[in-house]
């Protein structure tokens, strides 16, 4: 009988933890889609907007992009394996390892493409808008990610520890959908940001 009660209580907080995690990426998710919605009626409004000189830096920065952006959404497949690994009864810390170090390449990435458009004067204070929509875009989306990473290196740390088996790594599944979440939500930043200067790129 407590055996059975001990079991209900687990069950209860893994459906109350995910629960919780749904919420919350609902959330997030309308704070990005305001963010979205600013840069739409922004270009579409704004007399102020990319001049052909910015544009021109930008598309020359799309292969850089390009690789990180697959390196960031390719992380998703990692974090998956690494759940995989729990639930045939092994360590997730080797494929979490490799989703950090994709995650901090991304990172990295970002932190390369925000100071060569600073080195070529497209930065916040820039007369455009968007730059503004665009820094402060990609730094909310970016925040996310550091926030993910320091996630991973906690279940990580878990994983390390021996705490997680293919009945107990709830944690590790809540991480994995907010982890998830950022890179779906880089897609779209990529198409609004970057989409057109891609073809342009292409062409």
């Amino acid at each position: 009988m407590e055996a059975t009660m001990h079991l209900d209580e687990a069950v209860t907080y893994k459906r109350a933890s995910k629960f919780a995690m749904i919420i919350f990426l609902a959330s997030e998710f309308m704070l990005f889609a305001a963010l979205f919605a600013t840069y739409i009626i922004s270009r579409r409004g704004g007399s102020l907007w990319l001049d052909a000189e910015s544009a021109h830096v930008l598309t020359s920065l799309i292969p850089t992009v390009i690789i990180n952006s697959f390196i960031l959404i390719g992380s998703s497949f990692t974090y998956h394996f690494a759940e995989n690994a729990v639930l045939k009864g092994k360590s997730p810390v080797p494929w979490l390892f490799v989703t950090l170090c994709m995650g901090a390449y991304f990172l990295v990435g970002q932190v390369f493409e925000w100071s060569h458009l600073k080195h070529e004067g497209f930065w916040f204070n820039s007369p455009n808008l968007f730059c503004t929509n665009f820094f402060t875009t990609t730094g909310f989306h970016g925040f996310h990610v550091f926030v993910g990473l320091l996630l991973i290196l906690y279940v990580m740390i878990k994983g390390l520890l021996g705490h997680y088996t293919k009945d107990n790594h709830i944690s590790l599944q809540n991480i994995g959908y907010y982890w998830h979440f950022v890179d779906a939500i880089w897609i779209v930043v990529f198409a609004l940001f970057y989409g057109e200067h891609l073809l342009t790129w292409i062409k």
